[in-house]
This record gives C-alpha cells, structure tokens and sequence, in this order.
C-alpha cells in the first residue's frame, strides 16, 4: 500500500467512525433542539474532535439553529461539513523548511495515525522503525538528508503540566520536524506554539 492509499485509508476510517455516530444519533430525533446539540457535543468530544473545536462547531450549529436555517436532523451532516471545511480552510504549501514544522495527525483510535507517520518516514527516507511512543512521549527518528524527526504521542498525558515536565519546547523550536499524535490533548501548548 503507498503513501496516499495509507493517508486515505486512514481518513476514511476516521470519518466512518465519527460520521457513523452521527448517523446512528441523529436518527433518535425529530428536529434539532438543544437535547440533540448537546448529544452531538459530547460525541465530537468523544471522538477526539478536541473541546476547543467542539465548541466551535456547536456555536455555529446553535446561530443555524436561531436564524432558522437548520430545523431537521438530516440537515446536520451538511451544516458540520460546511463548518468542517470552513475551519479548515483552503491547503497550502507544505513548508517543513520553516521553524517549527509541527504536523498534528488526528483520529480516532484505529486509524492509522502511527501508519501514517510511518509513511511519512518511508518517504523521507528514514530506515527507523516507526512505533507510537505512547509511553515515552516521543520517538526520535532520522532521515535519509540526516535530519531529525521527532514523533510525539500525547494520548497518556493526564495534564498540561506533563508536556512542560517533558520539555516540549526543546523540540518544538527546533530544527527538526515534529509529528503529533492526539494534539487535542495539548492544545495549549499548541497555541502557545502558534502566537510564537
């Protein structure tokens, strides 16, 4: 399987399970109402859409609902799909030249997160054996130019506070690249990262 059938896979697996939800919620309702929105808030945090985002999501859904644009249940899917692309925006460039180079890969359990970032390592060219560092934190790894790629794991992390203990920043600002798995779980860090 390449590189793309890997990332595609794994997008695919994340929105059947998110979206498979929704499905299966929205069909306990007749029409939108606050009951619903806050069952349909717990699911996205449920499935690791992060609180942030959520809030985001909901806030939009609820100005739909109060300008009388968004009535039906089946009407949800289509309004997040508008939100979700909104928040995510046009793509760019990928730029690993810049400092910091900081990737997020975001899923569910099972989706092929680490596959990904393996992926992403065969293709740099890196002959180290990807593994999720879910109990170390971070994995270090190195390219086929000689550059150094760092791989966090942030599911285990219980408070913000263990990415300071962890000295996030170290590699963060380096030179090398960071791939994030579970950065809903640092979004501090990570918008203290952004202001920089």
């Amino acid at each position: 399987m390449g590189f793309l059938d890997k990332l595609k896979d794994g997008l695919s697996k994340t929105k059947q399970a998110i979206f498979g939800r929704i499905d299966a919620l929205l069909k306990h309702f007749v029409r939108v109402d606050e009951d619903l929105l806050e069952e349909l808030e717990e699911l996205l945090i449920t499935a690791d859409v992060g609180v942030a985002t959520t809030e985001v999501i909901l806030e939009r859904l609820r100005e739909e609902v109060k300008e009388g644009r968004l009535k039906e249940p089946e009407q949800i899917k289509d309004a997040l799909k508008v939100i979700l692309t909104d928040l995510i925006g046009e793509g760019g460039e990928l730029a690993l030249s810049t400092t910091p180079s900081v990737i997020l890969v975001i899923g569910v359990n099972g989706a092929g997160k680490t596959t990904l970032i393996s992926a992403i390592m065969e293709h740099l060219g890196s002959d180290d054996t990807v593994t999720s560092p879910t109990f170390a934190l971070v994995n270090q790894y190195g390219t086929a130019e000689g550059e150094v790629v760092y791989h966090f794991d942030f599911y285990r992390i219980n408070r913000i506070e263990e990415g300071f203990d962890m000295g996030y920043e170290e590699y963060f600002y380096s030179d090398g690249l960071c791939l994030v798995e579970w950065p809903e779980k640092v979004e501090e860090l990570l918008e203290e990262l952004v202001r920089s």
